[in-house]
């Protein structure tokens, strides 16, 4: 009785520690550390859109500047943007046990082809990973142009409402 009781307890402590560890991608605007969206105006039908995520891969960071585009696209009164420049930049943060931090940059791309990049980690003899706690921070600017009417044909051309409307699919 004993040890399934303490089997449980300890059970439950680490699900809880996991929960409080793990993170999730919110889509908000940048707070006061910078994480979340912020925008500026360039022109009329031109902003300069950013995503700082924490956490997670650039892949969701880019999802979260194209929602933002679009709801610019639709605040503006417009109905498509056309994305026609993209950086993405990222940072690994790597803490040990002895609290030592390191981090290196591990991406600087252009292309809509950066994802995610493989987590390196250090195991203990029984496999559990005791030595490291490591996490990717990603940033994504675009310039992003506003139109009405029939869209150009170019491959970074996206409709405001279906990027919307897919973001909320996605959520449910």
């Amino acid at each position: 009785m004993y040890n399934v009781t303490k089997i449980s307890f300890i059970a439950l402590v680490i699900t809880l520690l996991a929960a409080c560890t793990s993170s999730t991608a919110h889509y908000q605007a940048a707070g006061e550390k910078g994480f979340g969206y912020s925008d500026k105006q360039l022109a009329t039908d031109m902003y300069w859109v950013s995503y700082k995520s924490r956490d997670t891969n650039a892949q969701k960071a880019t999802e979260y500047a194209l929602l933002r585009a679009a709801e610019l696209t639709i605040a503006q009164g417009y109905e498509w943007f056309a994305v026609s420049e993209k950086d993405v930049s990222g940072k690994r943060l790597v803490r040990n046990e002895q609290t030592e931090v390191h981090v290196d940059t591990i991406a600087n791309c252009t292309s809509d082809m950066c994802g995610s990049v493989p987590a390196s980690r250090k195991y203990g003899s029984d496999g559990v990973n005791i030595e490291q706690e490591e996490r990717a921070d990603f940033t994504v600017e675009l310039t992003v142009l506003f139109g009405k009417g029939e869209r150009p044909a170019p491959k970074f051309v996206y409709d405001a409402r279906e990027v919307i409307q897919a973001h909320n699919s996605a959520k449910n």
